[in-house]
């Protein structure tokens, strides 16, 4: 780790595609089971991995998420090549961490809201200028102040689409803190509020 005002370095790509061809075989596994509650869980991890090594053109939206099928196939396709590097640069990969930050903190402030307004602070305001700061930062969809998710915003979410949401950015949000160097582990959960 690295002390205040410092930035972490990114693993090393070598790493990235050890951690990916594991997380593809957990997820090959998983997919082999139907009914499996976590049978999507490494899908998004791997999606982010395999985007920043370029074996994925882009990445869905969080309301979205990547396709099975899709992310195993790029690691079949790309992990053979050997590549020496990231696709994307350091910077894009933090802003893609910054961008799953951003929706963990969109998720907890749904979740604590009634926490918030018993401080005094307005939850919704609090929304507002971050979807607003966010929109013009990194180009996030806003819809009514809030941050859009399937096609609305997030705070008029059913319960199935919130938690559709929230598995999709746990596991970016995990993939993207270990890539750059904010984990200390894989499986490093305190990370997650960073």
């Amino acid at each position: 780790m690295t002390g205040p005002g410092t930035v972490a370095p990114l693993r090393s790509p070598a790493t990235a595609r050890d951690r990916a061809a594991e997380l593809a075989r957990l997820l090959r596994g998983q997919a082999t089971e139907a009914g499996t509650p976590d049978a999507g869980r490494d899908r998004e991890a791997l999606g982010m991995l395999g985007w920043a090594l370029g074996w994925l053109t882009g990445v869905p939206a969080y309301d979205v998420g990547f396709g099975t099928d899709e992310v195993l196939d790029a690691v079949h396709a790309g992990h053979p090549r050997g590549d020496t590097g990231y696709a994307r640069s350091e910077r894009a990969i933090r802003a893609a961490r910054d961008r799953a930050e951003a929706w963990h903190w969109r998720i907890r402030t749904q979740v604590f809201a009634d926490e918030l307004v018993t401080r005094g602070l307005d939850p919704v305001a609090l929304v507002r200028e971050v979807a607003e700061y966010q929109r013009e930062r990194a180009g996030l969809a806003v819809v009514d102040g809030d941050f859009q998710a399937f096609g609305k915003p997030f705070r008029d979410l059913a319960a199935a689409e919130f938690d559709a949401v929230l598995q999709v950015t746990l596991q970016r949000h995990r993939a993207l803190n270990w890539l750059c160097g904010l984990a200390r582990t894989w499986d490093d959960d305190a990370s997650l509020t960073t």
